[in-house]
This record gives C-alpha cells, sequence and structure tokens, in this order.
C-alpha cells in the first residue's frame, strides 16, 4: 500500500520541481498510462479483473493528475511589489534610486517599506 503514496508523492514532487514549464506537463502525462499498467500488472498477479479494482484505479489516477495539475500551474517564484525591471531584485526601501544588485537607475525611486510605529511614539 505504501507504493501507491510513494508514487503519488513522487509524481507531485516532479510536477513541483518543474511547475510552469514543459517538464511538469510530460511527467503529468506520463503518469496516467504508467499507472495503467500497474494496475493491470495488480490484475495479473491477483488473478481476476474486478470491477471496484479498476474504478479505485480510475479515482486514484484522477486524484494524481488533480493534485497534480494544480501543483504545476502555482507560479515559480512569488512576484515583489517593488522590482527591479530589469533582474528582478526587490528594492522595497531602496531610496538610492538605483538597483544595488545591477546598478539599473529607478525612475521616481521607490516609497520606503511601511512601517508600523512602536509603543513608544503612539501619545
Amino acid at each position: 500500500m505504501y507504493v501507491f503514496v510513494l508514487y503519488a508523492a513522487l509524481i507531485w514532487a516532479a510536477a513541483y520541481t518543474y511547475r510552469r514549464k514543459w517538464q511538469a506537463w510530460a511527467v503529468l502525462g506520463l503518469s496516467i498510462p504508467a499507472a495503467m499498467v500497474v494496475t493491470r500488472v495488480i490484475e495479473f498477479l491477483v488473478g481476476n479483473s474486478n470491477f471496484f479494482l479498476r474504478g479505485g484505479a480510475m479515482v486514484y489516477e484522477a486524484l494524481i493528475l488533480l493534485v497534480g495539475i494544480v501543483i504545476a500551474v502555482q507560479p515559480r517564484v512569488r512576484p515583489a511589489l517593488h522590482a527591479c525591471k530589469r533582474c528582478k531584485y526587490d528594492l522595497a526601501g531602496n531610496t538610492s534610486g538605483r538597483c544595488p544588485e545591477c546598478g539599473t537607475l529607478v525612475p521616481g525611486g521607490i516609497p520606503p517599506s511601511p512601517v508600523p510605529p512602536s509603543p513608544a511614539t503612539i501619545s
């Protein structure tokens, strides 16, 4: 029984590793035929074709595919609110007007990050 959980975890880990790339879709596309082969092998080992075995296998395959699709469409990097146009470095709080990573001039500068006032300054 651990084989089914391990198989799903491997498929989902590959979908997460390659999310938003063609490799994630290739892994998901190949997971269904592989699961079908495993189902046929189990039917052969059991010795009969069981309706519940096939139905359970289809639900299992659909679950792997649907969760894999949700994982594969997730963005790779969370976009920064104030990012450099050239290198995508987060410029929140930068007041120099220049990106410290690549040196690109930032038009208009970046406003400082909002910092909540400390309790000592509130009167």
